[in-house]
């Protein structure tokens, strides 16, 4: 019996020690992801690329998404993770590995909503044949449904994440500190890659309340971005002409050519130009 006490005793130990975590932003590590149930498809992935400096005068590491996600600007200090938020100019905890289970980590502010960032379950779990601390947090909206719940594993980081309503998305490889997890099937986002002359971006924030933010890359040409409900009937006519900015930013109020609120509900925008077409979804919450 004595045993047995001094075994789950220095198990829970092991577990406390370690949840002070290991969170790597090496430049070059990556992450690569797929949805349950479809093992072969190839979602997309996270690259560290490069340390940036940002207007607060701390020095991040740049994290590139390709395609289906946001790129963030990340740095660690002790136990806590930080981003830069660019929409509101200011740093905020991602995650804190210090934390209790029930603990808030953040309360972001936005102009529409307000974000709140818990800790809600700390576990072991094997991941790449190896037993390793699991910390989930989870990110609510107060103004709606929407939330985020984020699963980041010791040693290797972000391993699974939903942004609801949406799908969920497995980490299938990795590679960490130049050594490799799992299956990595594409590893071609690397620093000296020139960037796509056409590239169409998820829309921030995606579900979203009054407004969200559309960006694309394109070389300078007639472009057209247009808004469609899912019937496929225009909505708004968003911007129609020649951009010379290589990566604009359109602001979306929610409203249609006629200045009537939209109700909630998923909408497609369409970015064409003369030799180039993409669609992403988007959802409004009222």
């Amino acid at each position: 019996m004595k045993l047995r006490i001094t075994m789950l005793l220095l198990i829970f130990c092991a577990i406390k020690v370690s949840a002070q975590g290991h969170y790597s932003l090496e430049i070059g590590n990556l992450w690569e992801f797929w949805e349950p149930g479809s093992p072969d498809t190839y979602l997309g992935k996270i690259k560290a690329l490069k340390d940036t400096t940002m207007p607060n005068g701390e020095k991040y590491v740049f994290l590139k998404s390709d395609p289906f996600w946001n790129d963030e600007y990340q740095r660690v200090n002790g136990s806590r993770v930080f981003w830069f938020n660019k929409y509101i100019n200011s740093e905020e905890v991602l995650y804190d590995f210090s934390k209790s289970v029930g603990d808030t980590i953040s309360i972001i502010h936005y102009p529409y909503d307000t974000l709140i960032n818990r800790l809600i379950e700390l576990r072991t779990q094997y991941v790449f044949g190896v037993l390793r601390t699991q910390w989930v947090f989870y990110q609510n909206s107060v103004q709606s449904s929407m939330y985020i719940r984020r699963i980041v594993t010791d040693s290797i980081g972000l391993t699974y994440f939903i942004y609801e309503p949406g799908v969920e998305q497995y980490l299938r490889g990795a590679i960490i500190n130049s050594t490799t997890y799992g299956t990595v099937t594409d590893v071609r986002l690397a620093p000296n890659i020139p960037q796509a002359q056409y590239e169409i971006f998820q829309n921030y924030p995606n579900p979203f309340n009054s407004s969200t933010i559309i960006r694309f890359r394109v070389v300078p040409d007639d472009v057209s971005v247009t808004i469609f409900d899912m019937m496929g009937r225009q909505v708004k006519k968003l911007f129609e002409g020649e951009l010379v900015n290589d990566l604009p930013h359109l602001i979306w109020d929610g409203k249609n050519d006629f200045g009537k609120a939209m109700g909630s509900g998923t909408y497609i925008y369409q970015v064409k130009a003369k030799s180039f077409m993409d669609v992403k979804k988007m959802i409004l919450i009222r």
